[in-house]
């Protein structure tokens, strides 16, 4: 049975560093909305999460240079952070079932089932989404997210850190969580920060 890092653990190591974090992705977005601005028109949705990926990494690079358990790394080209040697979070565009694109690769595979991987830390893999509105032109929200790799579930967990929350009333049907036998109380599956505020 799966025992992987809960909600409220998770929370409890990202906290600290989730203004730090968020402010990397408002200004990598920042920076793709300005300095990239007259670029637009000849690049795709593909140049433009590559470019916001660059940069919240370079940013976060910055914001959390003096934090001894942060540690930055790099394995076949995937940039990571691995966290207090307990999680590892990679920075994503999500769809809108709050899942991470990927060339469907084996190994890409591997990561959001957390099998063990050669090059990685044995921790919990994490995604720290984001997705933009329609035009492309404004964060619509952003995530931590634990991925289980199970087709139509996605997600055992989700922590919304920008936006609006989630429409409860529709949640289950947008994003199906993993039912498990709880004996003492139902995992937490779902919970809300807006840290957008904090990173302006």
């Amino acid at each position: 049975m799966r025992n992987f890092i809960s909600l409220p653990e998770a929370q409890d190591i990202l906290r600290p560093r989730m203004s730090s974090l968020t402010k990397s992705f408002s200004d990598a977005f920042s920076t793709w909305m300005t300095d990239y601005a007259r670029h637009h028109v000849a690049l795709d949705a593909s140049a433009r999460a590559k470019i916001l990926h660059g940069h919240f990494y370079f940013n976060a690079g910055q914001n959390l240079c003096n934090d001894k358990g942060v540690e930055f790394r790099e394995d076949q080209l995937q940039r990571f952070l691995l966290i207090d040697e307990r999680l590892i979070l990679r920075f994503k565009l999500l769809d809108h079932n709050l899942q991470a694109s990927n060339y469907p690769t084996q190994r890409a595979q591997e990561w959001v089932k957390q099998l063990p991987l050669e090059g990685f830390p044995p921790c919990e893999r994490l995604h720290f989404g984001y997705r933009l509105d329609l035009t492309g032109t404004v964060i619509q929200d952003a995530f931590i997210a634990l991925p289980n790799g199970i087709q139509g579930i996605y997600n055992d967990w989700v922590w919304q850190v920008w936006g609006n929350p989630m429409d409860m009333t529709t949640f289950g049907v947008q994003l199906p969580f993993p039912q498990a036998p709880y004996t003492v109380a139902p995992a937490i599956v779902y919970a809300y920060d807006d840290y957008s505020v904090r990173s302006a």
